[in-house]
């Protein structure tokens, strides 16, 4: 099916791209027009803008001049740490090394196209690769050093525009036990708070949970943890498959279940203690099957 043409916001400029003087003549615009695809259910730009003119020795956003990053990268480093244990990690797109210094006593690698920032981390001592993304770099990459207990990517993945070889790139440096993190902005979440902001040069596209998993299952990679929508509450309806095992005392006889992710603590610890999901109806007084139609 084709793309599906949704929401036009116009000409814009490329972000983090200062001028060098007033109006130019020659700057460059893009249009920056939003698409649905039907088969992977995945929002993007229209048309991409070349990575060269958005990552390169010029760019001008550093992470760790927020204070707020920081924090939040320190406090997560040591989560990671604790609960996975890394003898090795991989950043793509490290930036200024935010988060990756935080791993100076492991193999810790980076990825960072824009040779400014690479050069930052370069003088660190983390060694930096100042590449795009790309699977012939991974295989570079798998030479001299092997391969990644942990690979982690914030807010850049979103700007690769090849996702089938950029997941492919990952599986084939991640070790069968490893875990890849990724971190980008929610199409719900922008959804919900009006973050039209979140749809720019740089987000060729901005994932759904449902998007994602289409895209990752055609690679050896799958999504078992959503950190950002735990505690929830949240639900995910889905489509169950042909031939599906799961009762139809569970679906009502229909083609949907409806996962619920809850936010009460008590509960959270139940379904912790017991390893394995719950079923149960919502609250019914009629003792009559829930209602499964809007009347």
């Amino acid at each position: 099916m084709k793309k599906i043409n949704f929401l036009n916001l116009g000409q814009h400029p490329i972000t983090n791209n200062f001028l060098s003087q007033k109006n130019p003549k020659n700057e460059f615009f893009y249009n920056l027009n939003l698409v649905y695809n039907p088969n992977n259910k995945l929002i993007s730009l229209g048309k991409f803008v070349s990575p060269t003119k958005m990552f390169n020795e010029k760019y001008a956003h550093r992470a760790s001049a927020s204070k707020t990053m920081q924090v939040a990268y320190r406090k997560l480093a040591i989560k990671l740490k604790k609960k996975f244990k890394p003898n090795s990690i991989l950043e793509i797109g490290s930036n200024d090394g935010v988060f990756i210094k935080h791993f100076k006593n492991i193999t810790n690698v980076g990825i960072e196209p824009c040779k400014n920032l690479a050069k930052i981390t370069n003088q660190m001592k983390i060694k930096t690769y100042d590449k795009f993304w790309t699977t012939k770099l991974a295989k570079k990459i798998l030479k001299d050093f092997n391969q990644f207990d942990i690979i982690y990517s914030a807010n850049t993945i979103s700007h690769i525009h090849d996702l089938k070889q950029t997941f492919k790139a990952i599986e084939y440096l991640l070790h069968d036990n490893g875990v890849f993190i990724l971190e980008d902005p929610s199409l719900l979440k922008s959804i919900k708070n009006l973050s039209y902001d979140q749809f720019y040069d740089e987000h060729a596209y901005v994932f759904s949970i449902t998007a994602l998993n289409n895209i990752t299952k055609e690679t050896g990679l799958e999504i078992f943890n959503i950190d950002k929508f735990s505690p929830g509450p949240i639900t995910y309806v889905l489509k169950l498959k042909k031939n599906s095992k799961i009762s139809k005392f569970v679906t009502n006889n229909k083609n949907t279940v409806a996962i619920r992710f809850p936010k009460h603590p008590l509960l959270r610890r139940l379904l912790k203690v017991l390893s394995y999901p719950l079923a149960a109806p919502s609250a019914n007084i009629s003792s009559k099957l829930s209602s499964v139609q809007p009347s």
